[in-house]
């Protein structure tokens, strides 16, 4: 008598995912991202925006050095504007902001740093990549950055807000931008710095200064 073969079951398997699983996953992977990326770019923005508020400082700084050194703010003009305050604009006196104050100016701008002091040290990372262009940049790569010097003689550690007002920064995008002072009161500073910032819009600006106590309650 033949035995019939004994028949043995087997269980499929898939190889891969089904449409339904893979399409789980890919709306899991949806949602983690538009969780996280909006949380990342902020946190790059908020670096960057802390790193540019040193630089502007750091620009405040080298500036201060300056007029500590000769009594006198490096606007690099012959004839110094002392009835009003002056606007700055790095991008405009590039590269002779730069070498003036490496304590290399050019042959022609020996007289603005007539001792060869080296008030500062930029580095490739800081400046623009022109190196005949070479003007210093924040960390966003705007190169549109400004600085306010108090040079009206009649305003002790002051600067008008009108001054400030005034200046139109340019992104790095080009998009053009401001900010506004309450022009009823004065800035309590002797130089201030603007940056572009982010460059979205006019809340994106960034400004710093060295804070002053007000003429009239320091006593100075």
């Amino acid at each position: 008598m033949q035995i019939p073969p004994r028949f043995t079951h087997r269980r499929r398997t898939l190889a891969g995912f089904t449409l339904v699983e893979l399409l789980t996953v890919i709306a899991i992977i949806g949602i983690l991202a538009g969780i996280l990326i909006p949380t990342v770019s902020l946190a790059i923005k908020k670096a960057r925006e802390s790193k540019t508020k040193i630089q502007l400082n750091n620009l405040v700084s080298i500036a201060e050095g300056y007029h500590e050194a000769y009594k006198i703010w490096p606007t690099f003009n012959p004839t110094p504007v002392v009835t009003q305050d002056t606007a700055f604009q790095l991008k405009a006196n590039a590269p002779r902001f730069v070498q003036i104050m490496n304590g290399t100016p050019a042959q022609g701008d020996s007289q603005y740093n007539k001792q060869g002091i080296q008030f500062a040290t930029f580095k490739d990372s800081d400046l623009s990549d022109d190196p005949t262009t070479a003007t210093p940049i924040d960390a966003f790569g705007n190169d549109d950055l400004w600085l306010v010097f108090n040079t009206n003689i009649s305003s002790q550690h002051t600067i008008s807000p009108d001054v400030v007002n005034r200046i139109n920064l340019t992104s790095k995008e080009g998009q053009q931008l401001s900010i506004t002072q309450d022009p009823n009161l004065p800035i309590n500073a002797d130089c201030v710095a603007l940056s572009p910032g982010q460059g979205i819009g006019n809340i994106d600006v960034i400004t710093t200064w060295d804070v002053k106590a007000p003429a009239d309650s320091s006593g100075q």
